[in-house]
């Protein structure tokens, strides 16, 4: 199971700057970095028992190329889904929704500080 961000108005931000897509780029990689590890941290902190399965299998990943940075945080157990959203039995008991609901505010404010003075 993953959980993507997707950030609308980023865009219209990075067309004002007077700054090269690499340069742009490399503000965003530890931003993009950090954040995603602090997903990561926050999903696990979140995630209904405090160790087992599904906190282990909780990953950040982080893949680069030279004009591309994308973060992505996993939990592979395979009842992660069924606690996540709930089954026909068993309420849901969230724990990557609201990590990324914590952390997409802070993404944003965060790449857009590091761009700011391009």
């Amino acid at each position: 199971m993953a959980s993507d961000l997707k950030l609308t108005g980023l865009r219209e931000t990075l067309k004002g700057l007077d700054a090269t897509p690499k340069q742009i780029l490399e503000k965003l990689r530890p931003v993009v970095r950090n954040h995603t590890a602090a997903l990561e941290a926050a999903a696990r902190s979140n995630a209904p028992v405090a160790d087992g399965e599904l906190v282990g299998s909780i990953k950040a990943e982080v893949a680069e190329g030279d004009d591309w940075i994308f973060g992505r945080v996993t939990a592979g157990a395979p009842h992660a889904i069924h606690l996540e959203y709930g089954t026909v039995n068993n309420p849901a008991r969230p724990y990557l929704r609201p990590a990324l609901q914590q952390q997409k505010g802070k993404f944003a404010a965060d790449a857009k500080d590091a761009v700011k003075d391009l």
